[in-house]
């Protein structure tokens, strides 16, 4: 959490420095509850860095559910995409949202959001210059020491991207099913493909990755879905760097492209992506999704929410923190000019 906000405000100028602290609510009964004290340890760190380089510090909560009871629902799309109100919350030379602590299910639509406003606002010509950056700190050994605790019961389209499925005269296009696969997804893979119900199915691999075998052991993991219940086709798989969010952002999209092109006698394709790996991938599933939408394709981004994590406890926290990389990525901006 704390990793890439003291490397930005170590290496930012003496202007004006703000920092949005987003807090999360899952609920009385989430199991994150259990690891209070680390949250406590983190936000005071936070405060430390910030106020220390002369800068404000303002926490906002994103609710995750309303209702109680049988009406309870999700509302965490809605409420991560409402942190920004209008490009007047913007009014910054460069705006960093840092994902490294963030569930996709926040910032997802919070970093759709941003980048929309962005956008709207170069084609009605503004001349303030600003940069939207990303940082990520990955760390894939502490990964493995966090587990998720309970799934939703169902798969949602994210805030911002919605179903292109839903849409009136697209609804009985061909659906076509991205999904970037990680470790230990099976659940969350089910319960997408029921939600998106794909003619065909083009999964993303990571490959090259660290691990040199870790591709071969995902395809392991999930051989029997994949290939038994779903029948992919070898040749439908897409490879892309372990690190390399734009690589895949480009393979999604070509994939997209071909699969439009190849189904245009037909009207086209609804095209459909689900992140189930690392931050730097799911970014890339990300970018490709807007830009998608941008081009006014049917296009959406399934996801589904965890109930809570848990983390068993651990002596060399601190070594494994230690091991964390921290990558910076710009998706708009001065640097694209």
């Amino acid at each position: 959490m704390t990793l890439g906000l003291e490397s930005i405000f170590s290496h930012s100028s003496n202007g004006r420095k703000d920092c949005i602290m987003v807090e999360f609510e899952e609920g009385k009964e989430s199991p994150s509850r259990k690891h209070e004290a680390l949250l406590i340890e983190n936000v005071n760190k936070a405060k430390q860095i910030v106020e220390g380089y002369g800068g404000s510090i303002l926490q906002k909560t994103v609710e995750m559910w309303k209702g109680q009871g049988s009406g309870r629902r999700r509302v965490t799309s809605q409420n991560a995409a409402a942190l920004i109100k209008s490009i007047d919350d913007l009014e910054y030379d460069s705006i960093v949202v840092d994902i490294s602590s963030l569930p996709r299910s926040v910032f997802f639509p919070l970093i759709g959001k941003i980048l929309s406003l962005l956008d709207d606002a170069k084609k009605r010509g503004e001349d303030k210059r600003r940069n939207l950056l990303i940082v990520a700190a990955e760390n894939a050994a502490l990964d493995k020491q966090i587990r998720k605790v309970g799934i939703d019961d169902a798969a949602e389209y994210v805030r911002g991207f919605g179903s292109g499925f839903d849409l009136e005269g697209s609804g009985n296009l061909p659906r076509i099913w991205i999904p970037i696969l990680g470790e230990d997804q099976t659940d969350q893979l089910r319960k997408v493909h029921e939600l998106v119900n794909p003619d065909e199915i083009s999964p993303v691999l990571p490959n090259p990755s660290i691990n040199p075998r870790r591709s071969d052991d995902i395809v392991l993991s999930h051989r029997q879905l994949l290939f038994d219940e779903w029948d992919i086709e070898p040749h439908n798989i897409i490879y892309v760097s372990e690190n390399n969010p734009f690589e895949a952002y480009r393979q999604i999209s070509l994939t997209a492209e071909r699969y439009r092109k190849a189904l245009d006698s037909l009207g086209g394709c609804n095209i459909a992506i689900s992140a189930h790996s690392s931050k730097l991938l799911s970014l890339g599933g990300l970018m490709a999704a807007y830009e998608l939408n941008r081009k006014g394709y049917s296009s959406s981004l399934a996801h589904v929410q965890v109930q809570g994590y848990d983390m068993p406890k651990t002596n060399n926290l601190d070594e494994l923190d230690s091991q964390s990389q921290l990558f910076l990525v710009g998706l708009f901006g001065e640097f694209y000019d």
